[in-house]
């Protein structure tokens, strides 16, 4: 379906309808939708979901602080979590201990993030020496 999650609402499918919004119901997406005995229908079900009430959520467990939305302390944590779960390609599945030059190695014991946990906070350097690693050893940089 296009133009119903437009931006500016008077470019939404349905904006320029004056009664019961014929370009919406007359839409492929819709076709088995009977529009006149909607109201009489009855909703899917919804199946319930309850987890272990015993077992803490391992993401509650690790941030016990979080917050709900997007704002920068929350974008921060999604930046660091997706960073410290990098993984190494499968041709080289253990880091070699013994190679100082290999910093792929990204957990929360070694972590490329400065301290505070904010990307922004990483020097100039930092960054340069962190994006040769990912040109070097990335496919997808």
């Amino acid at each position: 379906m296009t133009k119903l999650l437009m931006i500016d609402p008077k470019e939404r499918l349905g904006a320029r309808d004056t009664i019961g919004y014929p370009s919406i119901k007359g839409h492929p997406f819709f076709d088995n939708v009977q529009f006149d005995t909607l109201h009489n229908s009855t909703p899917p079900q919804i199946q319930t979901y309850i987890g272990d009430p015993d077992k803490t959520d391992a993401i509650w467990e690790r941030h016990p602080n979080m917050q709900p939305g997007l704002g920068p302390a929350e974008m921060s944590r999604i930046l660091k979590m997706q960073i410290e779960d990098g993984s190494h390609e499968e041709s080289d599945p253990e880091p070699d201990a013994d190679d100082p030059d290999d910093d792929l190695s990204i957990s929360s014991e070694s972590s490329c993030l400065p301290p505070s946990g904010n990307i922004g906070d990483m020097s100039d350097e930092e960054c340069s020496r962190l994006l040769d690693l990912q040109r070097q050893n990335n496919e997808f940089h």
